[in-house]
């Protein structure tokens, strides 16, 4: 891994110059039902571009990680038009313990929200059998049309399954997660939205994961999906309290991993 040797100014997901960039980016990104969206989001184009330009970088070299998450690295993000833009992503750096993790005034609501859903009796743990897998889907399909048993796609290039319980022993959140030696991605993190305490579980959650990657040797979490600057508000609050930093990230060795038939397309938006 290479990170920056000098560190930046970290620019927070919940102030107002990533609010700015956040609008112009989708404002630029949107579809031809609304034509006069992206001209709009010209006029914040300098400032998302000096925003990305300012960002720490993290380079990630090839050989450290494998097919999925390199793919996911190659891929990256730009806007329409705009193919040397690549546009940054949500990484949270590991610290060495949970404890460090939680410390500080910045992770003062995320402490709160962990202790609410202890209160609550929520418990998290890995699922490992096909069985309870399928399990977990079928639970997690009462709420969400999106995820379905049939969709084997949940089953490929997973390393690890996680779920979280309510206190009666109820599944209302779940997690995938691949992992390759210090990198560790996020492929989904939901909760059923139709029970009182899902955001207490997402909070949950989320911690169990961060200390399952960090004890297999995890440094750097990165999230698939949406990049943090089209999420929707609460889910860029949501990374903001969990501690995710804007950086500009690289997967080092990328023309030799064409040549091994590495995707390198860039990902549509």
């Amino acid at each position: 891994m290479n990170a920056d040797s000098q560190p930046r100014p970290a620019v927070k997901m919940s102030g107002q110059v990533f609010k700015d960039a956040s609008r112009s980016a989708k404002l630029l990104r949107a579809s031809r039902r609304h034509p006069l969206q992206p001209f709009k989001g010209l006029r914040g184009l300098p400032g998302l571009t000096r925003l990305i330009r300012s960002l720490p970088s993290l380079v990630v070299p090839l050989s450290e990680v494998d097919l999925p998450i390199a793919e996911r690295l190659q891929r990256g993000r730009r806007l329409p038009g705009m193919r040397r833009l690549r546009l940054c992503q949500a990484v949270l750096p590991l610290e060495a313990t949970q404890k460090r993790y939680l410390t500080g005034k910045s992770r003062q609501a995320l402490r709160t929200n962990l202790s609410r859903a202890r209160d609550l009796g929520i418990t998290c743990a890995v699922v490992d059998t096909e069985d309870d897998k399928r399990a977990l889907v079928q639970a997690m399909s009462k709420d969400r049309r999106e995820c379905h048993i049939r969709d084997e796609d949940m089953f490929r290039f997973q390393d690890t399954w996680m779920e979280a319980r309510s206190g009666d022993g109820e599944q209302i959140a779940m997690a995938l997660i691949s992992q390759s030696s210090s990198y560790g991605l996020l492929n989904r993190l939901f909760a059923r939205t139709d029970h009182p305490a899902s955001s207490q579980a997402r909070f949950a959650l989320h911690s169990a994961v961060v200390e399952h990657v960090r004890a297999n040797g995890g440094e750097y979490l990165l999230v698939e999906g949406k990049g943090p600057l089209f999420l929707e508000p609460g889910l860029q609050y949501f990374q903001h309290l969990n501690g995710y930093r804007l950086m500009n990230v690289r997967l080092d060795g990328a023309a030799n991993g064409a040549r091994q038939g590495l995707a390198v397309g860039p990902e549509r938006l």
